[in-house]
């Protein structure tokens, strides 16, 4: 979660996003919070201002240095790491180790942790030691790899991290992780592809021509949308981190509301993409879904793009009510932003 403790639900297009924003303010103990809130602002906002190959750079020191401590053979100096470079290194080198760009399943599965540094206060910036920056590296790889190792059956989303507490007095700082993971595709990951058959658009029903469930056309517009995404063309063959932005939606239980245009719905589930023409056309809706959304609010944080979204089939009469239309059925999404960083 990013900057709101509270979920901000928001109609854009077809979707409803919950996100949480970077400014967050818990009601619980103001003062910690607050610098908190402004902290992880701050933050997000000179690493984001940064040009990609100085953030990449800094990537690669970090990596350097954690690998050098934990292998004791750390070179350096042994002076304290600034809290606002251990954060952002954290954050975009565990997703980096993990990113999986296979794993762009719908259902998200959710589990939070924290971990605590203990910090100093120099002329009004925070210092954290190696050894606590080394052992809490330690603490969120362990988180994530416990899961994975827990849950075979799930594939690694995002961890999006914010510094939940900066406490000055009692010398610590709190960072909370939210791990997305989701349950592997059946058949395992597959490719973007332009399908040469139609496909019910929604219920996991297969192709129109046969009797074969486990994917609907939804399936295909969002790994469209994954898989064409700008950062995809930019960072390829490259190594890609990843830090989460303002937007990482934990799910999505309705549809949106403007521009019924942009989003496939019917009273029965019919068949999408009878030619080629046809599945560009609902490739193009996406694409303009994804302008629309990036204009009115990633384009407000410096260096935020569109990252991913799980737009999936939706059923009405299943509970996932969208109060703009009168079909049973229809597609709807989260759509996530990130500062990405590639070298």
């Amino acid at each position: 979660m990013k900057r709101s403790t509270v979920m901000t639900v928001l109609t854009v297009a077809i979707l409803v996003i919950y996100s949480c924003s970077k400014d967050r303010e818990m009601k619980s103990n103001v003062s910690t919070s607050t610098l908190a809130g402004n902290f992880t602002h701050e933050v997000y906002t000179r690493f984001g201002e940064m040009p990609n190959e100085q953030r990449s750079r800094f990537f690669n020191r970090s990596r350097e240095k954690l690998t050098a401590l934990q292998n004791h053979k750390y070179k350096g100096a042994e002076s304290d790491e600034p809290l606002d470079d251990a954060f952002f290194a954290l954050e975009g080198l565990l997703n980096g180790m993990f990113y999986n760009e296979m794993a762009r399943q719908p259902d998200w599965v959710v589990t939070s942790g924290s971990v605590q540094l203990r910090i100093t206060e120099n002329n009004g910036s925070y210092y954290v030691s190696n050894q606590e920056y080394l052992q809490a590296w330690a603490e969120l790889y362990n988180s994530v790899t416990d899961r994975l190792n827990q849950h075979q059956d799930e594939v690694f989303v995002m961890a999006d991290m914010v510094v939940q507490q900066v406490n000055t007095e009692e010398g610590f700082a709190e960072i909370h992780m939210e791990l997305y993971t989701a349950p592997e595709q059946a058949g395992g990951a597959y490719p973007y592809m332009t399908p040469a058959v139609a496909y019910h658009g929604a219920e996991k029903a297969g192709q129109c021509s046969q009797n074969n469930p486990g994917l609907d056309a939804a399936d295909f517009i969002r790994n469209y949308a994954n898989n064409m995404a700008d950062y995809k063309v930019r960072c390829q063959g490259k190594q890609i981190l990843i830090n989460p932005g303002t937007y990482a939606g934990t799910g999505v239980l309705g549809g949106g509301m403007s521009d019924p245009s942009l989003y496939w719905h019917g009273s029965t589930n019919a068949c999408i993409g009878h030619s080629t023409e046809d599945w560009y056309g609902w490739y193009a809706k996406m694409e303009a879904l994804i302008d629309r959304v990036s204009q009115q609010y990633f384009n407000n944080y410096p260096n935020e793009e569109f990252f991913s979204t799980n737009y999936q089939s939706k059923d009405q009469n299943k509970g996932q009510k969208n109060n703009s239309i009168t079909d049973r059925f229809y597609h709807a999404g989260a759509f996530n932003s990130a500062i990405i960083t590639c070298y």
